[in-house]
């Protein structure tokens, strides 16, 4: 049977977690919010996939907000059946977080062969299109590449070197480095943070669930007791 004492410390620390799950909710949205606005810049170049990332982001963490609130009024209340209600919520979190991390995963393992064959194919449009001509331009100013390996593809291409290869300080200056090393280092990174968030909320889920449990079965057995 667990002690008064027990019972009072797995309500601080079932509130603290609900602290924690409003702080981690503001994160994932502020993260996915900063992602979508830099992916959509350059939606040429990445899967539809990347674009979903950031949105399923920014609902997660609304979601885990609305959670948050219902384990506080489980507490406030000291209601068993909410605090099941969010135990549920949490368990349901849990196989979400988790699938983010492995969608981390997989985006970051898949990024060099994906732009290995979007980058050429649209830069073959950088002449006959004008969202893939504005893409390229802002893609290789704001990484400070050049081409897909470097500032010959565009030459290979049968394409004059465009005026965003060269740095803005210096025309005569042409950026070395290809848009797949600097633009793919970029995805990796930020699917790398997707994957950690995902894992690391995922493993505090795991102890939110054991306490919310216990929390939810020392409310029963006051009732039962009444």
């Amino acid at each position: 049977m667990t002690s008064l004492s027990d019972s009072v410390c797995i309500r601080y620390f079932v509130l603290l977690l609900n602290a924690f799950f409003v702080l981690s909710g503001i994160i994932i949205t502020s993260l996915g919010i900063y992602i979508k606005g830099y992916y959509y810049s350059y939606e040429p170049f990445v899967k539809e996939q990347y674009l979903y990332a950031p949105d399923f982001l920014i609902a997660l963490g609304a979601v885990i907000f609305f959670i948050a609130f219902v384990g506080c009024c489980g507490l406030v209340t000291e209601n068993s059946c909410m605090s099941l209600t969010f135990t549920t919520f949490l368990i349901l979190i849990f196989f979400f977080e988790m699938a983010l991390g492995l969608a981390g995963y997989i985006m970051k393992e898949e990024t060099n062969n994906y732009l290995r064959e979007k980058l050429p194919n649209t830069m073959m449009k950088y002449n006959t299109s004008a969202d893939i001509h504005l893409a390229w331009d802002t893609l290789q100013s704001t990484f400070q590449c050049c081409g897909v390996k470097d500032a010959k593809d565009w030459e290979k291409a049968g394409m004059k070197i465009p005026n965003s290869c060269h740095d803005s300080f210096n025309d005569s200056k042409t950026y070395q480095v290809g848009c797949m090393e600097s633009f793919g280092g970029f995805i990796k990174k930020h699917s790398n943070y997707i994957e950690i968030a995902g894992v690391s909320l995922s493993m505090f889920q795991l102890v939110g669930i054991v306490c919310s449990c216990l929390l939810a079965n020392e409310y029963r057995k006051g009732y039962e007791t009444i």
